[in-house]
């Protein structure tokens, strides 16, 4: 409370140390679902020439 940048989380942190990118959700979500996810995106974003379509098939 009283701080936007806290609202911001892990993803904003990446974002302003310089990083290209970030992904992040709004709700808690498990480890378990979160490294299914992630090993899905990365494999699907070595086939797609958009992370918006390799996220969109790994979900």
């Amino acid at each position: 409370m009283g701080n936007l940048q806290a609202e911001l989380g892990f993803a904003g942190f990446a974002l302003q140390a310089g990083a290209r990118s970030a992904l992040a959700s709004l709700w808690r979500v498990s480890a378990e679902a979160t490294t299914g996810l992630m090993t899905t995106f990365y494999q699907q974003l070595d086939q797609q020439t958009t992370k918006t379509e390799a996220l969109r098939q790994a979900n």
